[in-house]
């Protein structure tokens, strides 16, 4: 996939330098977010949010967002089994009005 255009923008490799940033998404294999979460930090960037199912190590001063995506899945199901109208397209954020 590196040098691919995934929806304008080009895949880079892990070796590439890392682009000025304030948050960072690490969404990759759980033995491989301990080394990506380092290489963030030691890029600057302090703020994670974390889909890796793998806890990081991270210094005082760095925010980690955890997101188990399994279980964003099983509520997402809920709210769709349970919507009162399953007629309306989106049934769990709200109206942009």
């Amino acid at each position: 996939m590196v040098g691919s255009s995934v929806a304008g923008y080009v895949v880079k490799s892990l070796e590439d330098p890392i682009v000025p940033a304030t948050v960072a998404v690490i969404c990759v294999p759980p033995e491989a977010a301990q080394a990506v979460a380092d290489r963030l930090v030691n890029a600057g960037i302090h703020a994670l949010l974390n889909f890796a199912p793998q806890v990081i190590n991270v210094p005082i001063g760095t925010a980690v967002h955890y997101v188990d995506f399994s279980i964003e899945l099983q509520i997402l199901m809920y709210h769709l089994n349970n919507a009162p109208d399953r007629s309306v397209g989106d049934c769990c954020t709200r109206s942009a009005s």
